[in-house]
């Protein structure tokens, strides 16, 4: 990732409203630029309109969990390109 003045854009795709602030918080405070979503739906529309330079992602999530986000990540030539990371408390 390259750093803007800014820092990188990191969309955080998480539903647990206080998980998605801290990390949203400490990436703030490295100088990330910092966008979030509840859920997978909405993490692939901002991700189509924000151009983020990495998705933090969580597996377990209400309206489209992150499997299906990966899914149609994967199938959309734009968004292919975004790595994502996946974080998630769900054990195994």
């Amino acid at each position: 990732m390259e750093r803007s003045p800014q820092g990188p854009h990191v969309l955080v795709v998480e539903d647990d409203p206080d998980i998605r602030a801290g990390i949203a918080e400490a990436l703030g405070l490295e100088r990330y630029a910092v966008s979030q979503a509840p859920n997978g739906a909405e993490g692939l529309a901002a991700a189509r309109t924000g151009a983020p330079d990495l998705v933090l992602l969580d597996l377990a999530m209400p309206v489209l969990d992150g499997a299906g986000f990966l899914a149609e990540r994967s199938s959309d030539p734009t968004l292919s390109r975004i790595p994502v990371v996946v974080l998630t408390a769900r054990g195994h």
